[in-house]
């Protein structure tokens, strides 16, 4: 599920490509969309009774973290894309 989010990751740490909004707002739904899609799951599996309450609490609680690492992730793209933009202005 998380394939997008990594993928357009890895292609700027390999890449370098020029950090701007559009890519932001490609990662920054990506993550959501992952997320949504996650928890869904999660809770389809506990509706057909194939996890427990507990199990679901707890892959619901680890999926945020991940959510929570990947929207940190996003925030320092735009915290280098800024850095970059100032040092090309100096």
């Amino acid at each position: 599920m998380e394939l997008n989010f990594y993928k357009q990751f890895g292609s700027f740490l390999k890449n370098n490509p020029i950090i701007d909004e559009k890519l932001i707002t490609y990662l920054t739904n990506e993550n959501i969309k992952q997320y949504d899609q996650t928890v869904d799951g999660i809770l389809n599996s506990l509706h057909m009774s194939e996890i427990t309450e507990i199990d679901s609490s707890s892959l619901q609680n680890v999926y945020r973290e991940i959510y929570s690492s990947n929207k940190a992730l996003i925030q320092t793209f735009m915290e280098i894309g800024l850095l970059k933009s100032f040092n090309n202005l100096s």
